[in-house]
C-alpha cells in the first residue's frame, strides 16, 4: 500500500482484519504506529517518492518492496496506477492479490464518446481499460467502492466485495439537512 491510512484504507482494513491477522506496510516513510491493533510500518526511510510519471512510480515502489526483507501474503492495489505493480508482485511473491476500485474508467466511460477523444486520450483510455481488465482477471478479490461499480464492471472477477466509499454521517456533527 502506498500512502497514509485515510478513511478508504481504514474501511478496507476493517473488512480485512475480520478474516486475517495482518501488518500494513507502506512504501511511504512513516514512523511505526498501530491502527485498531494492526501494526503500520514503512518499508523505506527515504523521503516521499516524487511522482514523475506512472512508470517511475510503479518501478520505484517495486524496487522498495523487492529490496526489503518483507514478504507479503497479500498485495492490495488500488485503481489503474497500482494494478501493474500488484500483478507483478503477486507473481514475484506467489501471494494473493486484492484489487480495489475507487475511480475506475469503466464507471465513467459511458459519459463520453470514445470516438471524440483525441489520439493520445484514446490510447490512455485503452491502456486504462486493459489494465482494469487485467486487474479483475488476476485479483483473488476485487473490492468495489459501491454497488453501482459492482453492477457496471464489464470484466469477469473471481470474487467481488463491496465496501462503500461514502461518508458515515453519524460520525460528523453537521446535520444532514444543513444548508450553506
Amino acid at each position: 500500500y502506498s500512502g497514509g491510512l485515510g478513511v478508504r484504507i481504514q474501511k478496507l482494513l476493517n473488512w480485512f482484519i475480520t478474516e486475517h491477522e495482518c501488518v500494513v506496510y507502506t512504501t511511504q516513510p512513516v514512523d511505526p504506529y498501530e491502527y485498531k491493533g494492526v501494526p503500520v510500518k514503512s518499508l523505506t526511510k527515504n523521503t516521499k517518492l516524487k511522482f514523475a510519471g506512472l512508470e517511475t512510480y510503479i518501478g520505484s515502489n517495486l524496487e522498495i518492496i523487492k529490496n526489503s526483507k518483507f514478504v507479503p501474503d497479500v498485495i492490495l492495489a488500488t485503481d489503474h496506477p497500482c494494478i501493474m505493480s500488484g500483478v507483478q508482485l503477486k507473481y514475484y511473491y506467489n501471494c494473493k492479490l486484492i484489487i480495489e476500485f475507487n475511480l475506475a474508467l469503466f464507471s465513467y466511460e459511458k459519459m463520453y464518446d470514445p470516438e471524440k477523444l483525441n489520439e493520445a486520450n484514446k490510447i490512455r483510455s485503452n491502456i486504462m481499460r486493459d489494465t482494469e481488465q487485467l486487474g479483475c482477471q488476476e485479483a483473488d478479490v476485487t473490492v468495489m467502492c459501491s454497488g453501482y461499480y459492482a453492477d457496471v464492471c464489464p470484466f469477469q472477477c473471481r470474487k467481488v466485495e463491496v465496501i462503500p466509499n461514502a461518508i458515515d454521517t453519524k460520525e460528523f456533527d453537521t446535520p444532514v439537512d444543513f444548508v450553506y
